[in-house]
């Protein structure tokens, strides 16, 4: 695959089991990188664009931007939806007699409830399984060793789930250390999936990158 940014006439060859580093230290071109990454990922439109031979990919199918570590969930309320959808399947076509049943004994106890109160009172039943899934409030679990650990499995269940195979970190080595850095790398090999680390300082080369250098001056320098 292909990524260009033409406000900046930047191109990028993703490679499988290689990341790309791209260290931007001209504070503007990061700031707008960044913000255009934000609003493509998003569903709007900006100067990146990401291809593979003669097909040009939406970036908020494909790709995730990661800003903040810290607040990455998999109870995103697009990975639950997705989820959500998926139970519904397996609902219909292994368990329709079992939904059919508790569905009518919950109709039979509201209407019993119901009747014991002196107030008209009604209720709208839940419209289909996925009502009963939000109402019992069903999710991931969340809990994590690390915060390494919590986005090794953000990156693996939005890969599964949302069929997303393109990550983008923003100055991730801030928070992880190499080790950690190198770890999160092999698990993400291990994904088939591509890692974009947009870095707003340079810092020692590891084995996996693939480093390009956009100095102040907005001069391009590949390691």
């Amino acid at each position: 695959m292909r990524l260009l940014n033409r406000k900046y006439n930047l191109e990028f060859e993703l490679h499988e089991n290689h990341v790309l580093e791209i260290i931007c230290e001209n504070k503007v071109a990061f700031r707008t990188l960044v913000y255009d990454l934000a609003v493509e990922t998003s569903g709007g439109e900006g100067e990146w664009i990401l291809s593979d031979n003669e097909n040009e990919y939406n970036l908020a199918k494909v790709a995730d931007l990661i800003i903040n570590p810290f607040a990455v969930s998999c109870n995103d309320r697009k990975i639950l939806s997705a989820i959500y959808k998926e139970l519904h399947i397996i609902s219909d076509q292994v368990y329709p007699e079992q939904y059919a049943e508790a569905n009518a004994k919950m109709l039979n106890y509201l209407d019993s409830i119901l009747v014991d109160v002196p107030y008209a009172l009604e209720y709208e039943p839940i419209a289909d399984v996925e009502g009963i899934f939000k109402l019992y409030d069903v999710k991931f679990e969340d809990e994590y060793s690390s915060i390494l650990d919590k986005l090794v499995t953000y990156i693996r269940t939005v890969s599964q789930v949302l069929r997303k195979n393109v990550f983008f970190f923003v100055n991730l080595k801030s928070y992880l250390d190499d080790e950690e850095i190198e770890m999160l790398y092999r698990e993400v090999s291990y994904s088939k999936s591509s890692l974009i680390m947009i870095e707003s300082s340079d810092s020692s080369k590891l084995e996996a990158e693939k480093k390009v250098l956009i100095d102040s001056d907005l001069c391009i320098i590949e390691a």
